[in-house]
């Protein structure tokens, strides 16, 4: 009769939880406002003049977030049709609750954007020194130094997939993994703003 170790597998149940916790936080939306509007000087085919639009990007997770910089799908919504318009996304990325502010092009009768992204969230940092090594070596807490011990005393071999050695290849579950999605829709009404800023800096002129 073949015996059940219970106490293996709740160590494997609890230690596969706090992985997928850890690599899988809750994705949080990114943040989009728009800042100011200025001329461009730059005519598009339809003979607008194009405006300058600083957008501020705001990441209101508690993960870091990286962004893939290859020509990204910016639309911009006019007349109620979202339309395509040449853009390129510069951010890298930004850390947990990071703010950062980037330049775009947009029409005047645009009255919102948004864009769809390639991103990927930051590894943070793992329990019990996971995907560590030298954290088993010289545990930074006896917690880990009590989880680490645990686990190679039950299976050696998921004690090596969690905390593989540096010469060995990573687990494919600390690989990081790309999504692509749409921001939040953005208002905008650069024509009212380029308005507004024109009247202000002559008010105090």
């Amino acid at each position: 009769m073949m015996h059940v170790r219970w106490p293996f597998v709740g160590a494997a149940v609890v230690l596969a939880g706090v992985v997928t916790w850890a690599i899988w936080p809750t994705p949080c939306p990114i943040e989009l406002k728009a800042v100011s509007f200025q001329p461009a000087e730059i005519i598009d085919d339809a003979g607008h003049m194009l405006y300058l639009m600083t957008l501020r990007v705001h990441n209101p997770s508690s993960v870091g977030l990286r962004f893939e910089n290859l020509p990204v799908t910016f639309v911009e919504k006019i007349a109620n049709h979202w339309i395509e318009a040449p853009n390129r996304w510069t951010l890298g990325g930004l850390g947990p609750g990071g703010t950062a502010e980037d330049v775009f092009l947009i029409t005047p009768g645009a009255d919102a954007c948004r864009f769809r992204l390639k991103y990927c969230y930051s590894p943070r940092g793992l329990p019990f020194g996971i995907g560590d090594y030298w954290d088993t070596v010289h545990p930074r807490t006896r917690w880990n130094a009590r989880v680490q011990g645990t686990t190679k005393r039950l299976s050696p071999k998921i004690f090596n997939w969690l905390w593989p050695k540096p010469t060995s290849v990573p687990p494919p579950s600390w690989e990081r993994r790309w999504s692509v999605g749409w921001t939040p829709v953005c208002s905008v009404d650069p024509l009212a703003a380029a308005g507004q800023q024109t009247s202000g800096s002559d008010g105090h002129n």
